[in-house]
């Protein structure tokens, strides 16, 4: 006895559809998240000449590894020179001229996290109909 589902060609495109859909309405729920990151790390971030804060960007393209898609947030590497000394200003400096930690992306990341993750939730939600 052989079995025929009706339908299988139209269930995986319209799957391939919604996949598609998902991913464009989650990456854009992760530029936004990651903008909202950035600018409170600007906030918090340490000023001297100001060159540092705005070095402070979010990356141009959505990143996956290890199956996790994310945006990247700090001083790129075109940035490298305007923004070389924030790494200093977040985790500090030992030795004789030791300065103190004075974090600014950590703060930003741990303040905002639920709120991106409920951004990038929502945007799943709605691009399967279910908000």
């Amino acid at each position: 006895m052989a079995w025929e589902v009706a339908g299988e060609d139209e269930f995986v495109r319209r799957m391939e559809e919604m996949s598609g859909q998902i991913a464009k309405e989650m990456d854009a729920a992760l530029f936004e998240a990651a903008s909202i990151m950035r600018d409170d790390a600007i906030r918090r971030a340490p000023v001297r000449t100001g060159r540092g804060k705005k070095a402070i960007k979010t990356g141009e393209r959505i990143k996956i590894r290890a199956g996790e898609r994310f945006v990247t947030i700090g001083v790129h590497a075109e940035d490298h020179d305007e923004g070389k000394h924030m790494y200093y200003q977040e985790y500090g400096t030992s030795g004789k001229r030791a300065n103190a930690e004075q974090p600014f992306l950590g703060p930003a990341y741990e303040t905002k996290k639920d709120d991106a993750q409920r951004m990038v939730t929502d945007a799943v939600k709605r691009a399967l109909g279910l908000k």
